[in-house]
């Protein structure tokens, strides 16, 4: 199997992440997956955008489970992004996302979408039934895959429909993986490089199942692929994408 790309929160080295300029860049690319994160606003909406607050990539500030969706619907992208490479204006028209936007933009292309519920930092009543809800009501239940550093957020998921493909971040590598994706009906594991490098002879068996983060270094992607992991996450996809071509050459 030839391990696959996927582009973080779209390609978050070089455009704004969890954007729509971002993801689509990142398609272009020819990424195999994209990697994106959702929240609730206080009237329940499932937007698109990694933090707890909307400081440090936004233009303005708040936590987005006391900010409605009107309010962040005229808020725009933060002025760090002018530091990038490929700046130009048109990114200030960037907005945050809804995760029904985004998937209705990128259902028909041939990309996995892992949506990652950021569940650990907040609590969101609800949120694994609101996600579903979007997810199921696109019919796009086997094209995405759930995850979360928090595994009461994959069994609630898992709850509403067994069906779902579910994945567990961790920031180490459990007590016996193999079995442990077995009793939790697990798709992958995602698992940082550094612990996937230090377990590397206990997690070869299971490399498949393995889908590694962050990768943003060329030295980095020629050891997974080597070992045959299931995806490498990174904010530039561009650059894993080229190693990876020269090397299934």
């Amino acid at each position: 199997m030839k391990t696959k790309v996927y582009g973080h929160r779209g390609a978050a080295g070089t455009y704004p992440e969890n954007t729509m300029l971002g993801f689509t860049k990142a398609v272009e690319m020819g990424i195999d997956g994209l990697e994106i994160d959702v929240h609730l606003t206080k009237d329940k909406k499932v937007v698109v955008i990694h933090d707890t607050t909307l400081d440090r990539t936004t233009s303005s500030s708040g936590r987005i489970k006391e900010t409605k969706l009107y309010e962040m619907q005229h808020i725009g992208i933060n002025q760090m992004y002018k530091s990038f490479e490929k700046y130009d204006n048109t990114w200030d028209k960037e907005r945050i996302p809804q995760l029904n936007e985004f998937l209705t933009l990128y259902k028909d292309e041939n990309v996995d979408i892992n949506v990652e519920l950021k569940t650990r930092a907040e609590h969101y009543p609800g949120i694994e039934e609101e996600v579903y809800h979007v997810v199921s009501s696109l019919k796009l239940i086997d094209q995405v895959v759930f995850s979360s550093f928090n595994l009461e957020t994959l069994v609630n998921l898992k709850n509403l429909d067994e069906s779902v493909r579910v994945a567990y971040l961790s920031e180490e590598v459990p007590e016996n993986p193999g079995a442990f994706i077995k009793e939790h009906d697990l798709e992958a594991l995602h698992l940082s490089f550094n612990d996937v490098m230090e377990k590397k002879e206990e997690l070869t068996e299971i490399a498949e199942s393995l889908r590694v983060w962050l990768v943003n270094d060329e030295e980095s992607v020629k050891p997974l692929l080597q070992m045959g992991v299931g995806a490498i996450i990174t904010d530039y996809p561009e650059m894993v994408l080229k190693i990876r071509s020269e090397y299934y050459l």
